[in-house]
């Protein structure tokens, strides 16, 4: 009883800089996390930092939404525009999602090209992954660890490689999975 009240004070301290959360986070480790923006996560959010520091940036004015039952292991996910995650989304170690270049090849006081990132529900990203500007990836779609994702992933795909390209179709969502329906 003890840990546990130990550890949600642990958590709250971590958590401090977001915007808002709308339920339980369990945490392994000590996450990174710098908000100037709007930095919101979801109920049942997962955040291990226990292989690589799982980081979380919103800059100014970019927004950055963690949707429910999320989880992140180790990943980096940085927003200067916008950064949405959907629901149910799996993020493995070393993953870096960046939704701009934060300055330009030629004059680096000069802010870098920037376009919103999205990936919808019950996306999963393997290790080493990196997903670049103006990317969205569709539900149920999965990328193969290694690869660098430069444009929209279809539905219920599996990609890989550098640029990622289409491997397989998914005909069914990815195990442990639960689709939710609104009435």
């Amino acid at each position: 009883m003890i840990k546990h009240l130990v550890d949600q004070l642990k958590n709250r301290f971590y958590l401090r800089g977001i915007s808002s959360c709308k339920g339980s986070v369990s945490m392994r480790g000590r996450p990174s996390i710098e908000n100037k923006g709007q930095l919101t996560i979801g109920k049942g959010l997962v955040l291990r930092s226990d292989i690589h520091r799982c980081r979380l940036a919103a800059k100014e004015g970019a927004y950055l939404s963690i949707g429910d039952n999320c989880y992140l292991n180790g990943a980096m996910v940085a927003a200067t525009i916008g950064v949405t995650i959907g629901n149910h989304c799996r993020l493995a170690p070393f993953v870096h999602i960046m939704d701009g270049d934060f300055h330009d090849l030629e004059d680096r006081a000069l802010p870098g090209e920037s376009a919103p990132v999205i990936l919808e529900d019950h996306v999963k990203v393997g290790t080493r992954c990196i997903i670049l500007k103006g990317v969205t990836i569709h539900e149920g779609a999965a990328i193969s660890p290694g690869s660098i994702v430069t444009k929209d992933v279809p539905a219920y795909t599996l990609v890989g490689g550098i640029p990622a390209k289409h491997i397989a179709h998914l005909h069914t969502l990815p195990s442990n999975a639960t689709r939710e329906t609104t009435l």
